[in-house]
């Protein structure tokens, strides 16, 4: 057993360690841990049971779980469900990015969503080529997700190989209390305005943060694009539609699009391009936290957008906030 110095909480501190030095680990940790991070660690390659032992040892002080990118679509369907069942119920941040999940069979898909813990209430599936799947097996897949998570990230799923009605009845059937959305990298430059709008009309009403983020939306026409922002569902009040190559859409049209943006948005995530004709930013906008520079806003009716964040703002890790409590494990 290799002793683990008590100032170590992030960094990787199991290089190489077996199965019984890591669950030793996890079930007397050097601090207290409230993030643990096991991506990137060829988790496939170990046996059902010695990765339910792993998930089993982990502390009940953790609540943020990092299972990305360890290929876990290789797995059985019965066997990833029952993985993920192992999961201790003080987890309520899940990230499964980059596991290959649409290689599983609707059906297996389905099972392994609904063996996520009920605790759970953010989920990212970021990367697993879900767009693969029909829009009938994806709806299914989408509605086995527990009905606890309110944050879900889809990104660059290829959701834009499904057809258009295939894609809106799967969102349609995302979990009913999800107030969080993320579609960014799922339509870069391959959908039209139209068919873009009638995804985006599907989206449940329950949604109140939407990221549309690296869609390539700048390739649209200034009328495809107003379309599409009048499209989003009235109840988004935080909108993202950062890095979508607005830098060469004309001045008259970025003026057009700004106005476009439905009035319930209150807080706007956008790198339009500064121009000087550009209106100012509303008196009462204000920075966050993370001190992001403001950038011009056209007038708008009330509300007014009250916060208003540019593309130098970076996406930060969920354990970042709190580095002394996370414990980041490599095999």
């Amino acid at each position: 057993m290799r002793i683990i110095p008590k100032w170590i909480n992030q960094d990787n501190v199991s290089k190489n360690l077996v199965e019984n030095e890591l669950v030793e680990i996890l079930t007397h940790p050097p601090t207290l841990i409230t993030c643990v991070i096991l991506r990137g660690n060829h988790l496939d390659m170990l046996t059902e049971e010695s990765l339910k032992k792993i998930l089993a040892a982990i502390p009940s002080s953790a609540t943020t779980l990092d299972l990305a990118m360890n290929a876990l679509g290789n797995l059985t369907g019965e066997a990833l469900g029952s993985v993920l069942a192992a999961i201790p119920r003080s987890v309520t941040s899940l990230d499964l990015a980059w596991n290959d999940l649409g290689k599983l069979s609707w059906a297996q898909l389905v099972a392994v969503f609904a063996a996520i813990p009920d605790s759970v209430t953010s989920l990212n599936l970021t990367h697993n080529k879900l767009g693969k799947l029909t829009g009938a097996q994806l709806a299914s897949a989408f509605a086995a997700i527990p009905h606890s998570v309110t944050s879900l990230t889809l990104s660059g799923n290829y959701f834009f190989e499904l057809a258009t009605a295939e894609l809106a009845r799967a969102l349609a059937a995302i979990p009913p209390l999800v107030t969080s959305l993320t579609l960014s990298f799922n339509f870069p430059g391959k959908l039209c305005g139209v068919e873009l709008a009638a995804i985006l009309a599907a989206i449940p009403r329950s949604v109140t943060s939407l990221d549309l983020s690296w869609n390539f939306l700048g390739k649209l026409t200034k009328v495809e694009l107003t379309a599409v922002l009048a499209a989003i569902p009235p109840s988004v009040t935080s909108l993202d539609l950062r890095y979508n190559r607005f830098e060469t859409t004309p001045e008259a049209d970025l003026i057009a699009i700004r106005k476009a943006i439905p009035p319930t948005v209150v807080t706007l995530y956008a790198d339009f391009p500064k121009k000087k004709d550009l209106a100012s930013p509303p008196k009462h906008a204000k920075d966050n936290k993370l001190h992001h520079m403001m950038e011009p806003m056209a007038r708008r009716t009330t509300p007014e957008i009250t916060t208003f964040r540019n593309a130098s703002s970076s996406d930060t890790d969920p354990c970042d906030a709190a580095d002394e409590d996370a414990f980041e494990m490599s095999l």
